[in-house]
């Protein structure tokens, strides 16, 4: 009786445990799904000036196959830079990617730029950030314990079409390995970020890690670029700036370009072995060129900045000037009046002093509106300036 009691003590405990496997997704005996529901997901990029679209048909049972998961609430990052083996989604737009890549003539760097364009032009998901935001702790890269704000498997960010930081990039290092690149997530708690990490050449990396950096929340950015994270919403700042039109009254905001203070990750979570991403090289000197010109466009920002101000002052003195002009206009205009009318020794004293106080202030005016012109003249030379420098930048983030 001892050893049958044992034995259904034992059975009750694998039952036990193996329901609580079940429930807390240990163990996952779901079937994948039938393609049901079908949506088709346009992807775009503009690359070079050229603007791409890929189309991806995808169905509203395999992505609920995805968001159902039991599992994704105890998962590691990097198990979500998966699919399961029924699926060939990433399979298939990697192979669409690779072949708009052959149309245009690319190599194989050239072609995972593409499909990092195609990831970042998936729109952000603000209204997700912002939740995610508010709940994670001040100094920690964090989950949301909230089933509706879990992160998302690549099939679920290409079907919603949006995604944060940690969707965007488990989509962008999930195409990257199927591309065969070594890749990693690169996790940082002060920004609560998530970027990914593309493997390059020794001495190529970002913060020594091995791997290049890589911005999916963002357009623009090229590998080893390093953001400045919005902390309104945890997404990267928009490259490119708008000129500035001229004049003082234009309402035109000077542009200032902050330089990225990441510190290095908090983890370097790999995802997969494969080959360098040997393009950084070229890309380590546009990056360079970027910060220099980023510099100077600061550095005459300040300039600007000063010269507004003296615009300003000059632009009051000006007009004081020519209040006081138009009050000797005015006692001129009287003192004429009256000696036409009576031209007597007396009036025509008082006409010459008014005609002698005008030319006077006249003189006077004219120089501090001169001084004025000239002043915005040098203003509208240094936003001239400035434009071209702005040019430059966005040549440069473009390419």
């Amino acid at each position: 009786m001892k050893i049958f009691g044992k034995i259904v003590t034992f059975i009750i405990i694998i039952v036990i445990l193996g329901f609580a496997a079940f429930k807390f997704g240990i163990i996952d005996l779901r079937q994948f799904p039938k393609p049901e529901g079908l949506k088709t997901v346009t992807l775009n990029c503009n690359y070079h000036g050229q603007t791409l679209t890929l189309k991806e048909n995808l169905y509203a049972s395999i992505d609920n196959y995805y968001k159902s998961d039991p599992k994704k609430q105890f998962m590691s990052y990097e198990s979500y830079v998966s699919e399961a083996k029924e699926d060939k989604t990433l399979e298939d737009l990697t192979g669409k990617i690779e072949a708009k890549a052959q149309d245009l003539g690319l190599n194989p760097d050239q072609t995972a730029d593409l499909a990092t364009c195609f990831v970042q032009n998936i729109p952000y998901d603000s209204a997700k950030a912002k939740v995610v935001l508010s709940n994670a702790p001040s100094d920690k890269f964090s989950k949301v314990a909230n089933n509706d704000y879990f992160d998302r498997f690549p099939y679920e960010t290409l079907y919603d079409n949006e995604g944060i930081c940690t969707d965007k990039s488990y989509l962008e290092a999930a195409l990257l390995k199927q591309m065969g690149y070594g890749t990693a997530l690169l996790t940082f708690d002060v920004e609560h970020h998530m970027a990914v990490g593309i493997k390059v050449p020794s001495g190529y990396s970002s913060f020594n890690t091995g791997y290049g950096y890589i911005e999916t929340t963002s357009t623009g950015y090229k590998v080893g670029q390093l953001p400045i994270i919005n902390t309104d919403n945890g997404g990267a700042r928009q490259l490119g700036l708008n000129k500035l039109s001229g004049g003082i009254d234009s309402g035109d905001i000077i542009p200032v370009l902050p330089q990225s203070d990441f510190s290095p990750p908090t983890k370097v979570i790999k995802v997969a072995d494969g080959k360098d991403y040997a393009r950084i090289v070229d890309i380590t000197d546009t990056n360079n060129q970027i910060k220099e010109i980023s510099a100077k466009i600061n550095s005459l920002n300040k300039e600007l900045e000063g010269y507004k101000q003296a615009v300003k002052n000059s632009e009051s003195q000006a007009q004081d000037a020519k209040h006081q002009l138009d009050s000797a206009e005015a006692k001129l205009n009287d003192a004429k009046r009256i000696y036409e009318q009576d031209p007597s020794d007396q009036n025509y004293q008082v006409y010459s002093q008014a005609y002698s106080d005008y030319q006077n202030t006249y003189n006077q005016t004219k120089a501090i509106i001169d001084g004025y012109h000239s002043t915005v003249n040098t203003y509208n030379s240094k936003v001239n300036e400035l434009n071209v420098l702005i040019d430059e930048y966005n040549t440069l983030v473009a390419e």
